[in-house]
């Protein structure tokens, strides 16, 4: 193997200094015509030429001019010269110094067969079979050839939508709700009780005075720190027996049984005592009733912030009593407890899990001030309506796949190639196997391991890989591709090209298709690149590398990108894919590829007898062009005639 180093380098020195290189086809043009123009020239040739141009030419009275008038003095001349010429001497060393072969008429193989053929040329004749001792009728086939082509299945995306409403309510600690009163400052002269939210000014018992149009005045002060934090203080219940008047800060609020505005003894009108209850009112003292009188009087508009008095005067005739009951409650500071009644209780839980953008918003009640509880509350919105992007629960493929499957190309790899941030994955790029050349099964006859087609064209497929094929093949390589392919400055051959295809996740396009190209007017938007990258895939010059996201959302990518390193020949991608594992070296990534060539040193170290040439061989085959059979027996026939006396 070192010596395919030392050769390329020689041929690769060499080549680079041309000024240019040209084909086959144009190099065989060029030599017919050189041929053409040569041959018209050549009837002046003997006349036309000056013999003194010719290199070497001693004019014509030479000494070999003797020879032409003796012919025996030509042959004692060259026996002369055998002994002095190197040639001559070589001829005669080798008479005695040669190695010395027997062959054994009787045994030989090449003997024996050939008397065999003289003697029974039968054995040749008639079934195919039973041409050559040994052969057997057998068939073979060329593998079929492939390529690899990918296309993307992702998870879309889908919108949802749910509502939130504002839910405020306020709770007031029931020990701050005395309607407002300061228990502390509560003073009475009869019993009283606060239970919320009943103040109780008075026993409700029976029978607790007594006199004949006596008069009982009781009085209650107390203290209110904030008027405006009184929410309610009603009159809601009166109990006397026989008469009652009720003020509140010096205002009659209340005159029972039968109304009025004020409640005096009179002594003066006539011999028994009356009561006076209104301007020209009058009423006996004694009326035989214990009052219990359910009222609805707000006395909150007689209060004030400060000290308060209310108080009750009840006339009695014989026994009686006399009680009070208010309803009073306050605003206290309110323990607001602020809720979102909310119906997005499963999208919430999948935006957690990663599988929803955070949700735009829409006021649907705009801001405003909302009464709860008495004390206006403002809020910016009261009820929103929240919209969400969540990842669908299950992934599409763009209509390429399906294309591919039509094809009758095989699946045979799946790479997840984006991730949600719950580790879902939202898009995966497909492998596909895709036949591009049928393989062939020709019949042949197979000769102790020769292989033999009937139509001439099969090839011997029973040796062991000929180590020499990788010298010869890299070689007629290097030759080919050096003016072009070397590096004279940094002695690399084989280099690739960094080409790369895009194509949108949604389908709309895609660049990196390897059929198509005629028809889908898609892909007039596809680059220059684009276009010679597809033209030198569909010619088996590139290596794939990878692909990767160019363009990406919350929901991953929307657009992808393929990596391929292209090589000027198949026999240079051949030489890089194989050599690359002998070597350990990687592509690199699909946004940073190493399509770099291989050294001198790397070449001389890569292992041919390794390096699987199929594919080579396969096109080798195909584009070779030999005779047909007619062609093959004219020529046979033409050299039987020429061979006959």
């Amino acid at each position: 193997m070192r010596s395919l180093a030392s050769f390329l380098l020689l041929i690769l020195y060499t080549s680079h200094g041309l000024t240019q290189t040209i084909s086959v086809t144009d190099a065989l043009a060029e030599g017919q015509s050189f041929g053409s123009s040569s041959l018209q020239q050549s009837p002046s040739l003997a006349t036309d030429q000056n013999p003194n141009s010719v290199p070497g030419f001693q004019g014509t009275n030479i000494p070999e001019t003797q020879l032409s008038t003796d012919p025996l003095s030509l042959e004692n001349a060259a026996r002369t010269q055998v002994n002095q010429n190197d040639a001559g001497t070589f001829v005669n060393d080798s008479l005695s110094s040669r190695p010395q072969f027997s062959f054994d008429q009787q045994t030989d193989p090449l003997l024996t067969r050939s008397a065999n053929i003289e003697a029974a040329p039968q054995s040749v004749a008639g079934s195919i079979t039973g041409e050559f001792t040994g052969c057997s009728s057998t068939t073979t086939t060329t593998p079929a050839q492939y390529n690899t082509q990918t296309c993307v299945e992702w998870r879309q995306s889908q919108s949802a939508t749910c509502e939130e409403s504002l839910a405020i309510s306020c709770k007031r600690p029931i020990e701050c709700d005395t309607g407002g009163i300061l228990l502390s400052s509560l003073n009475s002269d009869m019993q009283w009780n606060y239970t919320y939210p009943i103040l109780t000014l008075g026993a409700s018992g029976d029978n607790i005075w007594s006199g004949w149009c006596a008069i009982y005045d009781r009085r209650t002060t107390f203290t209110i720190e904030d008027i405006n934090k009184v929410k309610e203080f009603t009159l809601i219940q009166a109990g006397f027996d026989d008469w009652i008047r009720i003020s509140v800060n010096g205002s009659v609020v209340y005159v029972g049984p039968y109304g009025g505005d004020r409640l005096l003894v009179n002594r003066d009108l006539s011999f028994f005592p009356v009561v006076e209850y209104g301007d020209g009112f009058y009423g006996s003292c004694e009326l035989r009733t214990n009052w219990v009188k359910n009222l609805n009087i707000d006395i909150k508009p007689y209060l004030r912030t400060g000290t308060n008095t209310i108080d009750m005067r009840v006339v009695v005739a014989g026994f009686g009593e006399g009680w009070m009951k208010f309803r009073a409650s306050q605003y206290c500071d309110c323990e607001w407890s602020e809720t979102w009644q909310s119906n997005c209780a499963d999208l919430e839980t999948q935006l957690a899990a990663g599988l929803c953008t955070s949700p735009k918003l829409t006021c649907l009640e705009p801001a405003e001030t909302r009464t709860i509880d008495g004390i206006d509350v403002y809020r910016d919105c009261w009820r929103y309506e929240k919209q969400f992007e969540c990842a669908a629960p299950s992934t599409v493929e763009e209509d390429y796949c399906a294309v591919l499957r039509n094809q009758g190309c095989t699946q045979i790899g799946s790479q997840c190639t984006g991730t949600l941030p719950n580790g879902l994955c939202e898009s995966f790029e497909q492998t596909y196997q895709c036949e591009t050349a049928p393989g062939v099964t020709q019949n042949i006859v197979n000769c102790s391991g020769q292989t033999l087609c009937l139509d001439g064209g099969c090839f011997d497929t029973s040796y062991a890989p000929s180590t020499d094929f990788g010298i010869a093949a890299g070689n007629l390589g290097a030759i080919s591709e050096a003016g072009a392919d070397f590096d004279p400055n940094g002695n690399i051959i084989f280099s690739g090209e960094d080409l790369r295809c895009s194509k949108a996740i949604l389908g709309f396009s895609n660049c990196c298709k390897l059929d198509g190209w005629g028809q889908d007017l898609s892909l007039d938007q596809c680059t220059a690149d684009e276009q010679r990258l597809a033209l030198a895939r569909q010619a088996g010059l590139c290596h794939y590398v990878g692909s990767y996201c160019s363009n990406s959302t919350f929901f991953g990518c929307v657009s992808r990108t393929e990596t391929h390193c292209c090589f000027k020949s198949k026999l240079g991608r051949i030489i890089q894919e194989q050599g690359r594992v002998q070597l350990g070296l990687d592509w690199g990534i699909p946004q940073a590829p190493k399509c770099d060539g291989l050294t001198v040193v790397q070449l001389h170290a890569l292992d041919f007898s390794q390096i699987d040439f199929s594919e080579f061989y396969a096109d080798a085959y195909a584009n070779a062009i030999g005779p047909n059979s007619t062609d093959l027996q004219n020529i046979i026939q033409n050299y039987i005639q020429q061979s006959l006396p």
